[in-house]
């Protein structure tokens, strides 16, 4: 048995730079590698242990902008997230004129329960799944999952000033709070940059 990341990668995008991580943090610091094992070590201290990180999907749509990333920028974040190991970029068509994301929200619903157990009775059973998203709208679908028999573990910010929506963290199998997250990655980060010299 093992994990799948799935990234609502707008949703995700927003979240970084509204909590302070602007476009150079996310371009040269952020690295979903290893992200996948941060959130592997973290579900392990959580007694969820012997579940291997199988592979992360961003979810995003071609629209021209995600963030402050627009543009050729924009094409340049999505060709680093390509380039790195175990990641999947999803690119939906927006067919919204108006360039709403639902489509992506679809598509994230969809990846969650195409890796559920039931949704792929041929493959080994996936039994968690790790959403990185702030957005409400995946309570139904985490319920859903819970009760096909997989465990959707949640990975947002969580502050006073912008909470973590309760209702996404109370339907969840397990809360983690991405800066802890991320300022775990980003020490592994700096004593690989160290080691490298």
């Amino acid at each position: 048995m093992g994990f799948v990341i799935i990234v609502d990668g707008p949703n995700f995008i927003n979240e970084l730079e509204r909590n302070g991580k602007d476009k150079t943090y996310i371009m040269k610091t952020f690295s979903f590698h290893i992200l996948q094992g941060v959130i592997q070590n973290r579900l392990n201290q959580h007694g969820l242990r012997g579940h291997p990180f199988l592979h992360t999907y961003f979810v995003c749509s071609d629209k021209k902008q995600m963030g402050d990333f627009k543009d050729e920028e924009r094409q340049a974040l999505l060709d680093k997230l390509k380039c790195e190991t175990g990641v999947t970029v999803d690119k939906i068509l927006q067919s919204h004129k108006e360039g709403k994301e639902h489509e992506v929200d679809m598509h994230v619903f969809i990846r969650m329960l195409e890796m559920g157990p039931l949704a792929r009775p041929y493959h080994d059973e996936w039994r968690h799944i790790v959403l990185i998203s702030k957005d409400s709208d995946f309570v139904p679908a985490i319920r859903l999952l819970s009760q096909m028999g997989t465990h959707t573990i949640v990975v947002g910010f969580d502050s006073k000033e912008n909470p973590f929506p309760m209702e996404l963290k109370n339907e969840s199998y397990l809360f983690l709070e991405l800066r802890d997250v991320l300022g775990e990655m980003e020490k592994i980060e700096e004593q690989d940059s160290r080691f490298k010299k």
